[in-house]
């Protein structure tokens, strides 16, 4: 019958697992190329709208219970509200331009190649 190890053992074990991962994650890091402004902006655009509608589908079925449109647009603001408080001025000015900016090349949908 095998002795469960010591708190000390296990202690050491983390803490050789700690390291291993941080010299993995640091030889990874240093081979990839950061992103720049833009591309790291889409991610976290990206991101942000999965959050938003992951948690508003978490806490509405519409489905089920109807929701009139105004509602779930106001509802849906202060989920993006939340979530962008920590960004900085250029990234929510940025965010804003390359919404606009998708919205009005979509009006010109049938125009563009």
């Amino acid at each position: 019958m095998r002795t469960p190890p010591s708190k000390e053992d296990l202690n050491k074990s983390r803490e050789t697992v700690d390291n291993v991962m941080k010299e993995v994650n640091n030889a990874v890091f240093k081979t990839l190329k950061q992103d720049d402004f833009d591309t790291a902006l889409v991610k976290k655009i990206n991101i942000t709208c999965t959050q938003c509608f992951e948690a508003f589908t978490r806490m509405h079925n519409i489905q089920v219970v109807p929701m009139h449109k105004i509602d779930a647009i106001e509802h849906i603001r202060k989920l993006y509200r939340d979530k962008c408080t920590t960004w900085s001025k250029d990234e929510l000015l940025e965010a804003f331009c390359l919404v606009q900016a998708t919205l009005g090349a979509e009006s010109f949908h049938n125009e563009l190649i």
